[in-house]
């Protein structure tokens, strides 16, 4: 793999985790559907990051 691609995947990564961190410390706040959050992204809530 290129070093541009790797780097791309890098940043997108890291962009995927930032924005599922936010998530999980956020909550539907209109009447809308909310799906139910994987257990996994519970680890990301604040005070529960190892």
């Amino acid at each position: 793999m290129g070093k541009m691609k790797q780097k791309a995947l890098r940043l997108i990564s890291k962009a995927a985790l930032a924005n599922a961190r936010r998530e999980a410390n956020s909550a539907c706040l209109l009447f809308g559907y909310q799906p139910k959050m994987p257990e996994k992204l519970n680890r990301l809530k604040k005070g529960k990051e190892e």
